[in-house]
C-alpha cells in the first residue's frame, strides 16, 4: 500500500467553516450553499488520496470512492476543503442517508470547492472565474 499524503503544516486541521448571515451588497462576493453532509479536507497527490473531518479525524476508508481522486490528480499534489454528501430522493442532500453511508450502505457526492493549496502552493491570488 502506499503511503498517505501528508496535510501540509500551515494548514489548519480542520475545514473552514461559513458563517451565517444575510448575504453581502455589492460586487466581489462569493456564497456557499449549506449543503446537509460533512465538512472535510482531502490531501490528494501521487501518495493518494487522504480525507479527514472538520475535527481532523482521519475518515478515508468510510469513502474509498474519494480515492479515484488520486487518478484525476496524477503527479500533482493538491489540498480541497469541501463538503461530503449523500443525496436522496429528488436529488436532495440527506444526512441521514450519510450516516448510512459511513456504514458503507450508500454512494457519496463529494463537492470540493475550495483549493487550498495546488502543487505545495497556495493559490490566494488566482481570481475566481464563473463556471459555464
Amino acid at each position: 500500500m502506499p503511503a498517505q499524503p501528508q496535510m501540509p503544516a500551515w494548514v489548519a486541521r480542520g475545514p473552514m467553516l461559513p458563517t451565517a448571515g444575510p448575504p453581502p451588497e455589492g460586487p466581489g462576493w462569493a456564497v456557499e450553499i449549506k449543503w446537509d453532509g460533512m465538512r472535510a479536507l482531502v490531501v490528494a497527490g501521487p501518495e493518494g488520496v487522504q480525507v479527514s473531518s472538520r475535527s481532523g479525524r482521519e475518515v478515508s476508508s468510510s469513502f474509498p470512492e474519494i480515492r479515484a481522486l488520486a487518478h484525476v490528480i496524477g503527479s500533482r499534489s493538491v489540498v480541497l476543503d469541501g463538503e461530503i454528501v449523500a443525496i436522496g430522493a429528488g436529488g436532495q442532500p440527506n444526512f441521514v442517508r450519510l450516516q448510512n453511508r459511513i456504514q458503507r450502505t450508500r454512494l457519496t457526492t463529494a463537492l470540493l470547492r475550495d483549493v487550498v493549496t495546488l502543487n505545495a502552493k497556495r493559490p490566494t491570488r488566482a481570481r475566481l472565474r464563473p463556471c459555464s
